[in-house]
């Protein structure tokens, strides 16, 4: 026959395992799943900027000081979208992806479409209205991808 510490402490040591094990678990999971949202926060954010310098850019002529600075601050920011997103391919379903490649497409059309970087462009009203649409269009997409597949997975669990 065991001690009697053997027999009461073997189900107090598992147990106490146990929780440390899952508690550490629970942990990374959480912090992955934090990371995954400052992307998307991140990936929102830079949405948000990029269409806001589309729409300076296109309030003005291409003569306006500055425009080339502006072009240039809107297609870095076209290439970190396009960075972030590719950051986030690992985290989101395939159905999530094409949704949020869709929504980006449009926004880079409207961005930078149109006379972008044509040397006698007029100021496009209407482009400022669609680029600003296009954002909040890629924006929406992109949380709404998220929170469906963060359901998704509860559904899974």
């Amino acid at each position: 026959m065991p001690p009697w510490w053997l027999i009461v402490g073997s189900p107090i040591l598992a147990a106490a395992f146990g929780a440390i094990f899952s508690g550490y678990l629970v942990t990374r999971w959480k912090t992955r799943e934090d990371q995954i949202e400052k992307r998307f926060d991140e990936l929102c954010q830079v949405v948000s900027d990029t269409a806001e310098l589309a729409s300076e850019y296109w309030q003005g002529t291409a003569q306006d000081p500055g425009m080339a600075v502006r072009e240039a601050r809107i297609l870095a920011s076209t290439r970190r979208i396009a960075g972030l997103r590719v950051l986030l391919i690992d985290h989101v379903s395939a159905a999530a992806l094409t949704e949020i490649q869709a929504a980006e497409s449009a926004f880079l059309r409207e961005v930078s479409g149109g006379q972008f970087g044509v040397h006698n462009r007029v100021p496009d009203f209407q482009r400022i209205i669609s680029t600003r649409s296009a954002g909040v269009e890629l924006i929406l997409t992109a949380r709404r991808a998220r929170l469906r597949d963060l359901r998704g997975m509860w559904r899974r669990a």
